[in-house]
């Protein structure tokens, strides 16, 4: 006989006092808190098959869904040997897209198997100060988010920066780079993908690092000027929470990111670059809102529209005597096509991604040749 439980006791005691006629069906029904109706059930149930009916049905039945040990111990060894360090989320889709598992296991019953072998154990979740959202803008095309962050994306390999793009509307990426650093010339890069790829864009939302703004030091608005220069506002945040969805998106991306490199036997950032094509696109399918406002705000350049016109880096130098100027430990002749002489004026040298560099004067392009001079024996 099984054993009865105190719960199972009440209930069979005001069955046997409805029963026994010592108390009404109203009374037995009000002190199991059930209907009248059910009440009348559970006592028919019980005069058919006496204490059987107190139980469960399924009590002693295997689960349809329970995972058999074949199955469980092929978790753990994919797991162990294949996907350590991927979250369960993570784990979980490719049990299904890479290891044909017909039924993938709940994300509970996953991290409970993972747990018992002390293989896996969540992140305690920490307790942070709460900072109210801002609401998304309604249109893609509006505002573009950027930043940069330097990891170690390759495992065994030193940290270097990914600076990564995502509409604000939406949270699709739309434009992203591995470079070494994060420099003007990488931003460049990126902020290139976004208007080649999907148009021009209203305005950029960025941290106060240099590259974003005009406040630090002499060569480090670059950036802030070839946007203006395409009629794109440049917005700073005041904190890293005021651009916290950029943020987010970057846990997310260093825990699946660098586990889809390690999986694909990525180990270079060349190799790294060609890799985030394919993965940008399948992560914006699985992870892009959908904008309250179907109709994009982007703005399509001209086919003709010479990008690489804009992005460059801009710095002055003084014209000194004889005609020339420093940079970058060179010295170079300045020629002007009219004025004899260009002595005390201000000369604006830009350097662009290909390596080339271009000088100006007032806007207008000048000759400049290299001098070499030969060391004094």
């Amino acid at each position: 006989m099984k054993n009865i439980k105190a719960s199972q006791q009440i209930r069979l005691d005001i069955i046997r006092s409805y029963i026994d006629g010592v108390i009404s069906a109203v009374e037995g029904a009000n002190s199991l808190e059930i209907s009248e109706r059910h009440f009348r059930r559970v006592v028919k149930a019980f005069k058919e098959k006496g204490l059987e009916s107190l139980y469960h049905g399924n009590i002693g039945n295997i689960p349809k869904n329970k995972i058999d040990d074949f199955t469980r111990r092929r978790i753990i060894k994919l797991y162990k040997t294949k996907y350590l360090g991927f979250n369960l989320t993570h784990f979980r889709e490719k049990l299904y897209e890479l290891e044909g598992f017909k039924y993938v296991p709940s994300y509970t019953t996953l991290r409970t198997i993972l747990a018992s072998e002390r293989i896996y154990a969540p992140q305690p979740k920490k307790r942070r100060k709460i900072h109210s959202r801002r609401s998304r803008y309604e249109r893609e095309g509006v505002m573009i988010q950027i930043d940069g962050s330097h990891h170690q994306w390759i495992q065994g390999n030193t940290p270097f920066c990914l600076t990564c793009a995502i509409d604000d509307a939406s949270g699709r990426i739309v434009g992203a780079k591995f470079t070494p650093t994060e420099t003007t010339f990488a931003s460049m890069d990126v902020i290139e993908q976004v208007l080649c790829n999907y148009g021009k864009f209203q305005m950029l939302y960025s941290d106060r690092a240099g590259i974003y703004t005009r406040y630090k030091r002499e060569g480090f608005n670059n950036l802030q000027s070839a946007l203006h220069r395409l009629g794109i506002i440049c917005v700073q945040a005041s904190s890293a929470q005021a651009k916290g969805r950029i943020e987010r998106l970057f846990r997310t991306l260093q825990s699946r990111l660098v586990n889809e490199m390690r999986l694909n036997e990525v180990k270079t950032i060349e190799e790294a670059n060609k890799f985030l094509k394919g993965f940008i696109k399948e992560f914006n399918k699985k992870f892009i809102y959908m904008p309250l406002n179907p109709k994009a705000a982007w703005e399509k350049l001209p086919q003709d529209y010479d990008i690489d016109s804009i992005m460059f880096m801009g710095h002055t130098r003084v014209v000194s005597n004889g005609e020339a100027i420093s940079f970058n430990s060179d010295r170079y002749v300045i020629k002007h096509p009219t004025l004899t002489t260009l002595y005390g004026q201000m000369i604006e040298v830009r350097v662009y991604r290909n390596g080339r560099i271009r000088f100006f004067y007032q806007n207008e392009e000048i000759e400049a040749t290299v001098l070499k001079e030969k060391k004094a024996v």
